[in-house]
């Protein structure tokens, strides 16, 4: 039997994003506990998914990123011809 396991998350990292959902509702006043435990909550979840992944061997995602796309040439715009000294048409 499994047991379910919630990895620490830093206080700090809580605190950034208690503050992300508070400036997402609008800042409202008196509702920091509620934040604080959203936070918790979210953190604690996605460190827990992260975990399942590594001991499941899967790559974690934030290395499962896309390939990069492919540069895109941009037209210039044409050059002006250099004036050249002691030279005249």
């Amino acid at each position: 039997m499994q047991t379910q396991h919630n990895p620490p998350v830093s206080s700090e990292a809580v605190r950034a994003r208690a503050y992300e959902l508070w400036e997402n509702q609008g800042c409202p006043d008196g509702r920091d506990l509620d934040y604080w435990l959203e936070a918790e909550r979210d953190l604690s979840r996605a460190a827990s998914t992260l975990v399942a992944e590594v001991a499941d061997g899967e790559a974690p995602a934030a290395e499962k990123r896309p390939r990069a796309r492919k540069a895109v040439a941009t037209p210039r715009a044409a050059a002006k011809p250099r004036a050249v000294k002691g030279r005249s048409i």
